[in-house]
């Protein structure tokens, strides 16, 4: 067995733990874009159904807002999705086990809902995105540099911090919290460049790659991932080719 196959048994485990010591749960899976969020929900489902356990893996990405909603908001701080405040949170709360689908390559990268799909009978429950976990700050280093070399926003950092404060309420449904990092975040534009091509050539939708770069500075200056960290029940560090550096429990 690789190292990466005994994280994932290691993973696999303890989610079960939490399962048969308290029936129906809910996980958290916090990491940045291109981390490898969907690729592990999708081998920790493939791994309870093979013991009769429905496991379910959804996005905070599906609970945006309709692409009118966001139009909506002040753009001044909502030139882009993603960032707290964009997502529907009553909707999180009384449909967790009713999945959206969110189209991103809609409205030239936009994106917008399509469709909900009910799930009965689960068993475990996935929710995974790129803030899950995060807790309020205090302070804001407004010397931080941004991917577009740009130094940080404090009036929109301060802004976010504070919108933070209307979602972390939901953190307390996690039964167990996962934490996927990488040991440069420069890797997470690398992976976000690399996913909007394959969306680009898929699609023929989709964000260029100037248009990613704002995208990722605007994220950045949202919720700085060097200023936010994640008390969670198990940690993995990888590196730019996704391979396991280490990990904790």
């Amino acid at each position: 067995m690789n190292k990466s196959d005994e994280v994932l048994e290691n993973i696999f485990t303890s989610i079960n733990k939490v399962y048969q010591d308290r029936g129906k749960c809910i996980i958290g899976l916090s990491g940045l874009q291109g981390t490898g969020k969907t690729t592990l929900g999708y081998k920790l489902q493939t791994k309870f159904e093979k013991i009769g356990i429905k496991f379910i893996t959804i996005s905070i990405d599906d609970f945006y807002l309709s692409y009118k909603e966001r139009q909506l908001l002040d753009q001044q701080y909502y030139p882009f999705r993603g960032s707290p405040g964009t997502h529907d949170y009553k909707l999180i709360d009384s449909r967790l086990f009713q999945t959206l689908r969110f189209d991103k390559s809609l409205h030239n990268g936009k994106g917008d809902r399509i469709d909900s799909i009910i799930v009965k009978d689960v068993d475990i429950l996935l929710l995974e995105g790129w803030f899950i976990g995060f807790q309020l700050i205090k302070d804001i280093d407004e010397n931080l540099l941004l991917p577009n070399n740009q130094l940080l926003n404090k009036d929109l950092a301060i802004f976010m911090n504070n919108a933070l404060g209307s979602i972390e309420y939901l953190w307390k449904y996690f039964d167990h919290l996962i934490h996927i990092k990488t040991n440069d975040l420069n890797y997470n534009i690398k992976w976000r460049l690399e996913a909007e091509q394959e969306l680009r050539l898929k699609t023929g939708h989709g964000q260029l790659d100037g248009q990613i770069i704002d995208f990722i500075s605007y994220m950045w200056n949202c919720l700085h991932p060097s200023l936010y960290n994640v008390k969670s029940n198990y940690q993995i560090t990888i590196d730019d080719k996704r391979n396991l550096v280490f990990n904790q429990m």
